[in-house]
């Protein structure tokens, strides 16, 4: 589980949650540390916090963009195939974390700076997050093989 370590070393330093996702595997795209969080920065909080997809979630749908992605336009077979790896991790991500959206896993809305804090205070993050993060390098990593 080399990816669940280099996940962990990205979550404590303060990563976010697509930060954290994309940084463990970008580096095999050939993607610098800096450029991959600068990439992602505004991901978290369900993209700038707008409370939508999950970061991790992002994340992951980026980095199977990079595997499996269409270059050219006109390739629709190629489309069809990413747009089905991208479903069957949402899929695969919602049954474990019982939603796609932040602010519905978390259960606070993130667009307001008060019930953000609470559920800051509340440790509601440092739970929930984590293994939103773990799920979606799980099944990234399977998805890669």
């Amino acid at each position: 589980m080399e990816y669940l370590k280099k996940l962990e070393t990205l979550r404590e330093k303060g990563y976010n949650c697509a930060q954290s996702v994309f940084m463990t595997f970008s580096e095999e795209f050939g993607i610098a540390d800096e450029t991959a969080a600068k990439l992602t920065s505004g991901l978290g909080g369900g993209m700038g916090r707008l409370g939508e997809a999950c970061g991790a979630l992002n994340g992951g749908a980026m980095i199977l963009s990079l595997k499996f992605g269409c270059p050219d336009a006109a390739d629709e077979e190629t489309k069809e195939k990413i747009y089905s790896y991208i479903n069957e991790l949402g899929s695969e991500f919602e049954k474990e974390n019982g939603g796609l959206r932040c602010s519905d896993i978390v259960g606070y809305d993130m667009r307001n700076p008060e019930q953000r804090i609470e559920a800051k205070e509340k440790g509601v993050f440092s739970e929930k997050c984590p293994k939103c993060m773990e799920t979606a390098v799980k099944i990234i990593e399977e998805m890669m093989k």
